[in-house]
C-alpha cells in the first residue's frame, strides 16, 4: 500500500506486526530482557519488527517444519543467530 506522507509502500504484514508491537508495548512497557515465545511465527517477521526496537533475553519460534525452515533461514540471514527454532 502506498502512503503519501512515507516516503515508499508499506506491506500490509509489516503494519499487523507494527500493531501487535504497540499492544505488547502497552501491555508489558518494555520487551527488554524478556523471554519471548511466539507460536506460528510465519517466516520470523514479527521477531524482526521486536527485535528492531527492544534487546529481549531470547526468541523462541514454535511452527511447521516447512515454516520453521523459512523462518531460520530469513532471520540467519539478517544476523540473528540468537533465535531458538522449533
Amino acid at each position: 500500500f502506498a502512503y503519501p506522507e512515507i516516503d515508499g509502500d508499506i506491506s500490509p504484514t509489516v503494519l499487523r506486526y507494527t500493531n501487535v508491537l504497540s499492544e505488547l508495548v502497552h501491555n508489558f512497557k518494555t520487551l527488554d530482557d524478556l523471554r519471548i515465545l511466539e507460536i506460528g511465527a510465519g517466516y520470523g517477521g514479527q521477531c524482526r519488527i521486536i527485535s528492531s526496537f527492544f534487546d529481549f533475553k531470547s526468541y523462541t519460534i514454535v511452527d511447521l517444519d516447512e515454516c520453521c525452515t523459512l523462518a531460520e533461514k530469513y532471520l540467519k540471514k539478517l544476523f540473528f543467530f540468537l533465535i531458538n527454532i522449533r
